[in-house]
């Protein structure tokens, strides 16, 4: 597991043991005995139970009313507010499980050969998965929302945002109307084994790494809208962005 410097983003990599995942979760589920579905679940639950947090609001408080910023710091390494889990679009034991585990599923969709037929497919399959695991279990699966996320949009074209407008006349509650556009900007920070917010481009590329931001920062608002919904406040981004595109 490795941290960054504020302690506070943990990053688990799959690595080359995940090509021996389904074996390993069969193994697990013997020896835990669980269902195999469910395994990834059932970790998440008993590690929360044991690595919760512990600290109250009034412990933040020194005896003279001031704020304790140590204490803080240290509360924010006590456990974690959310687990993100990064998966395939396929139907394994290892994919099932992080379904199973998941209380929301947001699926990136690109609008470039975009194929509304495939992503049924898979949505049915899933269900059909998630309904008999339902119907065998007494836990409650997938509590959360679950969104369509467009990714590559090629905003010159007006075909894609047109058929992202589409999608979302038909199905507003499952199609988010904020976007990763198509950016090179992407690329040139990878390069540099950069995240898109460290990466300083040329000037030539700085209106496209900052529209690039912009939308980033308006997907990441919106996700946490879906996630937590009012229990955290909005930034504004998702807000500013659709009123920018939609109300043009």
């Amino acid at each position: 597991m490795a941290a960054n410097a504020m302690g506070r983003i943990r990053l688990i990599p799959g690595g080359s043991d995940i090509q021996n995942g389904d074996i390993s979760l069969f193994l697990l589920a013997q020896r835990a005995q669980v269902p195999v579905h469910s395994v990834l679940k059932n970790a998440i639950e008993r590690w929360d139970d044991d690595y919760g947090p512990k600290t109250r609001f009034a412990d933040l408080r020194r005896a003279d009313g001031s704020f304790d910023v140590d204490r803080y710091t240290a509360a924010l390494r006590e456990t974690v507010d959310v687990i993100v889990i990064d998966q395939q679009p396929s139907l394994t034991l290892m994919q099932l499980n992080g379904l199973v585990a998941a209380t929301s599923v947001i699926v990136p969709q690109t609008m470039k050969g975009f194929d509304l037929s495939t992503l049924s497919t898979y949505s049915q399959n899933i269900a059909e998965y998630l309904d008999y695991i339902e119907e065998t279990s007494a836990d409650a699966i997938g509590i959360g929302r679950h969104v369509v996320l467009p990714t590559i949009v090629q905003e010159a074209n007006d075909k894609d945002v047109d058929q992202i407008v589409d999608l979302y006349q038909r199905a507003p509650e499952l199609f988010l109307q904020v976007w990763y556009p198509r950016s090179d900007a992407v690329a040139n920070a990878a390069e540099e084994y950069k995240s898109i917010y460290e990466y300083d481009p040329p000037r030539s590329r700085r209106a496209s790494t900052k529209t690039f931001i912009d939308s980033a920062n308006a997907v990441n608002d919106a996700l946490v809208d879906v996630v937590w919904g009012s229990a955290l406040p909005s930034r504004g981004y998702a807000r500013d962005f659709i009123k920018a595109r939609w109300e043009e």
